[in-house]
């Protein structure tokens, strides 16, 4: 009898700067350890998440869309890029993540 492998739902979050460009690629890796070591991921996302977002969206009380608040607590895993950006001097404090 062979079992079902376990499905972890990952939430993927974009991040800041060079998350753009590592962020994709990092979802290769984790594919190819999916295939590799047999479980499955439900990939989530990518959502924006970080100084970007913050200066972008107007709203200056969040980081993050509020679907990705409610995501994270239905996520297994969370799988984010780095955050902030140097010209962003009102970013520096991160209260709400």
């Amino acid at each position: 009898m062979q079992l079902m492998a376990r499905t972890y739902k990952i939430l993927g979050l974009i991040g800041d700067g060079i998350a753009e460009e590592i962020v994709p690629e990092a979802v290769k890796i984790l594919e190819a350890a999916e295939e590799r070591f047999g479980f499955n991921l439900e990939l989530i996302g990518p959502y924006p998440f970080g100084a970007k977002y913050y200066l972008d969206s107007g709203k200056k009380s969040s980081w993050h869309p509020e679907i990705t608040r409610e995501l994270i607590y239905e996520a297994d895993g969370i799988f984010k890029g780095p955050v902030g950006l140097p010209d962003c001097s009102a970013c520096w404090v991160l209260a709400d993540l």
